[in-house]
């Protein structure tokens, strides 16, 4: 049996474990968790364990890790498993699929890892002057220096974060560098004011911020994984600024003397290491695929500058959940080069956009897939598709199963494949990927099984749901401004899936509406929006030129997250988008026309769609509009114990920070 760390959630006092139990095969007795200390030897044992399925959980003290060997500040605790088999104990040792760094007290600090065996290492330490507020990174932009930390103690918000910088030599004199920093649920970055700097001075950074009650005002310092040789020395905007570490880690900020030599030197290095990627503008014939395909078994050395590759839908869309990882990469690695796999239609989005991208399926597409050290997917590639043995493949997946997938569909309709090919196909690339994202334990276990999946998983929710935990009304309110859609105007998003059953040919797949277009806008018009949202494959000829005042055909927008923040009720059937929408706790209407056919026909479903589905089902167009109105008037669900049940079963696990977990859990993977 493999037992593997899959989350901790961190409360005032306590935090709660996860433990995945694989090729659990029969009833386990006696069952019983050890912390060992890896150089003090410091031991302890957790007794009390709960079992449901196959994930373990208990619950641990905060100060429990924090260890009583007399001196000692940094404890390393590995962990292991032990339980009663046929009158002997078995024991194995706990793998990981959990990376984050939490902040438990003023001084206190706790750290996930994985050693080079794939075990958990749970690091706790003290820091090194209770007097020091350490950060989290640095990074060198073009113009500037950008310093982020953590906003959160032991899951508690700091408030009111002020950073001022202040002459080492002349006390008195200080620059203040932002006011009130609230921009993150969980991080803040500020950027360091070069300007404002005198050649030859030394600075240090001060933070303010109210904790608990308390005002507070204290040094930055600046943690251990950052190098000083290759980090903080950097040439900016024709200024040589130097980031140092003093004795107790405090951070100093200072613009040295010019040196003409030195600098010119420096300004000559810069300017030839920063070159752009050359795109290559090929369309691939049959011919021109085949040498693409030979192009993949040639083995090729990684790129020096950490390279992470994204793709959406197959290249499709730039979106979903590679998208939210990818803007956290943006605003806090930016060092990291990061580059966006599409087809040709997405070039001019992607400029426009700042976005470094490379056409799929060209030549350079497959040098840079090779050389990568991370790809970060939400849909399976071309089986000819050959990752390289240093890289690193995050398959992120692209929502919550509602109908049957993978070895689960007894009977493929799809076109182009066939039963056997398309389980063989579907085993063979799902144990390519290195980590698959789950949004919860439901997921979790038809991944395994649907997937025949046997690496690492990571329960953490879904990164593009972080939009919808984080994002404010105002900010709502201007993406409804963006869309053309008036404040005074209720907005119903109908987003159904597309159907296997519908297509005419290869390729080719054709859909009509299920309810009367004019019937809504006699009904709904005056004070209603109605956006569709279309699956890629069938948004082909739905025309909706004559509503223009209440109809906007929305499928091809990009972020389909904005389209659910705006919107006051969803109206779907079968797609698993409900999972994500029940995010903001607004009602869900189900409108399954073609019910009987498509639950015996089709695909099946894991849920019994009668009754757990969080809202109404209806099944004709009249029934639908009658209880559209009474949805509207009832946009708050959170008191609907039903909804609030199926909640707490499929969206509480994530606290809005999974974007940052994955990136944390990528950068953690790739350095080893």
């Amino acid at each position: 049996m493999r037992a593997i760390l899959s989350n901790v959630q961190t409360e005032a006092k306590e935090q709660r474990y996860e433990i995945e139990l694989i090729d659990l095969t029969q009833q386990v007795k006696n069952l019983r968790m050890f912390f060992i200390e890896e150089e003090s030897l410091e031991s302890f044992m957790i007794k009390h364990v709960e079992i449901d399925g196959n994930m373990l959980q208990f619950k641990l003290p905060s100060e429990q890790l924090e260890g009583s060997f007399p001196g000692q500040l940094r404890f390393d605790w590995e962990l292991y498993l032990q339980w009663e088999e046929n009158d002997h104990f078995e024991t194995v040792q706990v793998e990981n699929e959990f990376v984050a760094n939490k902040q438990l007290g003023l001084n206190l600090f706790q750290r996930f890892e994985t050693d080079f065996a794939g075990y958990v290492n749970i690091e706790v330490y003290h820091g090194t002057n209770a007097d020091l507020f350490e950060l989290k990174n640095v990074q060198h932009v073009a113009d500037g220096i950008l310093l982020f930390g953590t906003k959160q103690i032991n899951e508690a918000h700091l408030q009111n974060i002020v950073m001022t910088m202040q002459d080492v030599t002349d006390q008195k004199r200080i620059i203040q560098i932002t006011k009130d920093l609230s921009r993150y649920s969980d991080l803040f970055a500020f950027k360091i004011p070069i300007t404002e700097l005198i050649v030859g001075k030394q600075y240090k950074v001060l933070i303010s911020y109210k904790f608990n009650g308390e005002s507070l005002k204290q040094r930055v310092g600046i943690t251990t994984q950052f190098d000083p040789d290759s980090d903080f020395v950097k040439n900016i905007n024709g200024s040589l600024v130097c980031l140092d570490v003093a004795y107790d880690n405090m951070l100093i900020v200072s613009l040295p003397i010019p040196e003409s030599t030195t600098q010119r030197l420096t300004k000559r290095f810069y300017s030839q290491i920063k070159r752009p990627l050359s795109l290559t503008k090929m369309v691939l014939s049959k011919v021109k695929l085949h040498f693409i395909k030979r192009l993949f078994k040639r083995q090729r050395l990684p790129y020096q500058k950490p390279t992470i590759v994204f793709e959406s839908f197959g290249g499709r869309q730039v979106s979903d959940s590679p998208l939210a990882v990818y803007q956290v990469f943006k605003q806090f690695y930016p060092g990291y080069n990061l580059i966006w796999s599409i087809y040709p239609e997405l070039k001019s989005f992607c400029r426009e956009h700042g976005m470094q991208y490379v056409v799929r399926n060209s030549v350079e597409w497959v040098s840079v897939m090779r050389r990568a050290q991370s790809w970060v997917s939400n849909a399976r590639y071309p089986s000819w598709v050959k990752k390289s043995k240093f890289t690193f493949y995050l398959q992120t997946w692209h929502g919550t199963p509602l109908k049957k997938l993978g070895l689960d569909i007894k009977q493929v309709t799809m076109p182009g494949t066939d039963t056997l090919s398309y389980h063989r196909n579907f085993t063979r690339e799902a144990n390519r990927w290195d980590a698959l994202i789950s949004p919860n334990d439901y997921s979790t276990n038809i991944f395994r099984s649907a997937f025949g999946y046997k690496n690492q998983i990571l329960k953490i929710g879904y990164p593009r749901n972080d939009e919808l935990i984080n994002t404010t009304a105002d900010q709502i309110n201007a993406l409804k401004e963006k869309m053309g859609i008036s404040q005074d105007k209720k907005v119903v998003l109908y987003a159904p899936t597309y159907r296997d059953n519908s297509f005419i040919t290869t390729g080719k797949y054709t859909f009509k509406l299920p309810f009367s277009l004019q019937k809504f806008q006699e009904q709904y018009g005056k004070d209603t929006i109605l956006i569709l949202r279309m699956h890629y494959l069938i948004a082909n000829q739905i025309d909706v030129s004559d509503f223009k005042d209440c109809v906007l055909n929305l499928s091809d927008y990009p972020n389909i997250s904005e389209l659910y923040l705006v919107s006051d009720l969803l109206i779907t059937d079968y797609s698993s988008i409900f999972f994500d929408y029940a995010y903001l706790k607004r009602p869900i209407l189900f409108y399954p026309y073609d019910y009987e056919m498509y639950k015996n026909e089709l695909r099946g479903f894991y849920l019994d769609y009668e009754h757990e589905l969080p809202g109404k089902i209806v099944h004709s167009e009249a029934d639908m509009f009658t209880e559209m109105k009474n949805a509207l008037t009832h946009a708050d669900m959170t008191n609907n114990e039903r909804f609030q049940q199926f909640y707490d079963r499929f969206c509480a696990i994530n606290s809005g920070d999974s974007s940052r977990k994955v990136v944390d859990y990528i950068i953690n993977t790739i350095k080893k």
